[in-house]
């Protein structure tokens, strides 16, 4: 086991204030932006001054590679989908309220997507709800990461539990969405029944 600071650097959104959005400029990074496991910066269009962003937040700027999670106004059964990583293409971006970012200190210790797996273990979770305040959501940050472990098998080990996982999520996701197909097809079949025999009755 391994505490989280020792092999994470993590660090809290400010508090942007209503009163400091702009149209345009460099994009802030919400809650609301973390769906089903991605970052999608479709769902806000919540900007800050290049000038602010590059003076007063430089340092919440977002690097490509970061994860992100969600770490207020949410619940324990869905925390694993307010999370994601951030992609070169999104950039530049700063971070906001209630986000939390986390990278690696040392790539030969700890992996990201190994880090990203774990965090939607129950293990985690437990260790979430027992010091999280608030009673039926979720608010932790900093203080509380920091006394939180981490399972930390050899490198080799992390690169072959995320593969893993990985292919998993894959086949989770194929699935779901053959699923969705079916359900399509189903009903479009039903529709198509229901006219002809209207027809037939007319």
């Amino acid at each position: 086991m391994a505490q989280i600071p020792d092999i994470a650097f993590f660090q809290e959104g400010p508090g942007v204030r209503n009163t400091q959005y702009t149209n345009t400029g460099v994009k802030l990074l919400n809650v609301a932006n973390l769906q089903d496991g991605v970052v999608d910066l479709s769902t806000s269009e919540r900007y800050i001054s290049s000038e602010e962003a590059y003076g007063k937040y430089k340092h919440f700027l977002v690097d490509a590679g970061d994860l992100i999670i969600a770490s207020s106004g949410i619940k324990v059964e869905y925390f694993e989908k307010k999370m994601g990583f951030v992609n070169q293409s999104q950039l530049p971006l700063c971070m906001n309220t209630s986000t939390i970012r986390f990278k690696t200190l040392d790539p030969a210790i700890l992996n990201m997507k190994y880090f990203m797996y774990y965090l939607k273990t129950d293990l985690f979770k437990r260790q979430l709800e027992s010091q999280i305040t608030g009673s039926a959501q979720l608010n932790f940050g900093p203080s509380h990461l920091k006394k939180m472990c981490i399972p930390l098998p050899p490198i080799s080990i992390q690169l072959e539990i995320a593969a893993v996982l990985d292919k998993v999520t894959s086949l989770i996701a194929q699935r779901k969405q053959q699923l969705a197909q079916l359900d399509l097809l189903v009903k479009s079949r039903f529709v198509a029944k229901g006219q002809s025999r209207w027809m037939v009755a007319v």
